[in-house]
């Protein structure tokens, strides 16, 4: 994991991210390593850049080594749009048989479906495990009941998702026609031991397609990656982020959703995106943390929660009314809960937007190109410091990689690392000083 910004206004938009990258084995981080490049030139001569956050490959294939090829084949052809160059990028990967071929793509679906199987398993065994405690024992009626339960849930959350982006009607219908054996093998692994009724064994087939045709909001795994396009296109007066989130290439379509799309505009002159680890950007610019602010909004829909039954109380103490409306009253302020509670948040939302927010946002309107790299740079040095002082793993840090994108000036670096000295490869030089 990492942090990573884009912070735009009419003149150009600023890209920040530090080179910390984790490498997990399983469920445990193994090793934190600082050095990897994660902001690239996603075009030769026009102002268009990308980054990348999360897993560092797509189908085992590094993102460094698709981006380059992809700049390569664009050459000096130049899009109209920031958003037509980002489905461009993915039409390439879509297109591309030499970097992924069907064979990696077999492999991707395997590894994903084996993995999620995987974890719905251990949700059925927990719940038989919680069964037998309880109980003393379970039959194996109750054990195909507890399958049927933890299988239905998971095929509800799937197939009420929203589809992935540019993903064909029917494309779930597809995956388990062309990877039938390869969907039967991992069924059978994980469950050939558990007894399971006809419509569990359904509803399974079904979900493994919904995998790569679904993308549920807030979905999160280990072969998930951020891509943000970010720039100018050859028609685009303002700069533009496109981003996505994207798991993997199988049936040669990319499995992804887009996960947002800002352009400045005259209704808005200033964005600041961050990516991956957002923590210490929303608390700088909200004046408080989202983990503070997500308790202070269960603390007052607890507050509310308890007013009925404390007006009740003050009703029957004091005021001598007849036990007879005491329900009443109950019922009519529990109506009223949801409304009481949203009015506090949405004052408390609208102060934060006006004291906090709106007054950053208007500085950074009208900040000069070198002092919007100086504030990339800041905000993402905030979540390294954070995370060096905490007892937690130093998931950000390292060198930081900061550009600008200018319609005039195009994609200028103001900070770059490389794992090289220029001076010992005189070869890679130019290729060095161009940021390479």
């Amino acid at each position: 994991m990492t942090a990573e910004i884009a912070i735009m206004n009419p003149l150009a938009v600023a890209l920040a991210a530090y080179s910390a990258v984790t490498v997990t084995t399983g469920d445990r981080i193994g090793k934190i390593f600082n050095g990897a490049n994660k902001i690239f030139e996603l075009s030769r001569g026009n102002p268009i850049g990308i980054m990348i956050y999360g897993n560092a490959a797509l189908n085992d294939v590094p993102w460094e080594t698709v981006v380059k090829m992809y700049r390569k084949r664009l050459g000096t052809r130049r899009l109209d749009t920031t958003a037509a160059y980002a489905r461009d990028f993915v039409s390439y990967i879509e297109k591309n048989r030499l970097v992924f071929p069907a064979r990696a793509q077999r492999s991707f679906f395997s590894s994903r479906v084996g993995s999620y199987l995987n974890y719905v398993m251990k949700n059925i065994i927990d719940d038989i495990e919680a069964a037998i405690e309880r109980d003393g024992r379970i039959s194996e009626r109750e054990i195909v009941q507890a399958v049927d339960v933890q299988i239905k849930a998971e095929h509800a959350r799937w197939s009420s998702a929203p589809l992935a982006a540019r993903m064909p009607t029917g494309h779930a219908k597809k995956i388990t026609q062309v990877y039938a054996k390869e969907m039967r093998t991992a069924i059978k692994k994980q469950f050939e031991d558990l007894p399971m009724s006809r419509s569990a064994v359904r509803r399974l087939h079904e979900i493994v397609g919904l995998m790569f045709e679904r993308f549920p909001e807030g979905h999160n795994e280990p072969w998930l990656s951020g891509i943000v396009v970010a720039g100018f296109g050859e028609l685009e007066i303002y700069p533009a982020v496109c981003s996505y989130e994207v798991t993997g290439i199988a049936a040669n379509r990319v499995h992804m959703r887009i996960a947002d799309e800002d352009a400045v505009a005259e209704s808005q002159l200033a964005v600041i995106a961050p990516f991956a680890q957002r923590d210490m950007v929303n608390t700088f610019m909200e004046g408080v943390s989202p983990q503070y602010q997500a308790e202070v909004e269960s603390c007052i829909a607890q507050m509310i929660d308890l007013l009925p039954d404390a007006g009740i109380e003050e009703l029957k103490t004091h005021m001598r009314v007849p036990g007879v409306h005491h329900e009443a009253v109950r019922e009519a302020m529990a109506g009223r809960r949801d409304t009481a509670v949203e009015t506090i948040l949405n004052g408390l939302r609208d102060f934060r937007v006006t004291h906090t927010v709106e007054p950053v946002l208007s500085v950074v309107e009208t900040l000069p190109i070198g002092e919007l790299a100086a504030m990339a740079e800041t905000m993402i040095s905030l979540a390294s410091f954070q995370k060096r002082v905490s007892m937690t793993d130093e998931t950000v840090g390292g060198a930081s990689d900061v550009a600008v994108i200018s319609k005039g000036d195009g994609f200028i670096w103001i900070r770059r690392k490389h794992y090289f000295e220029a001076g010992l490869n005189p070869r890679l030089a130019p290729a060095a000083e161009k940021g390479v």
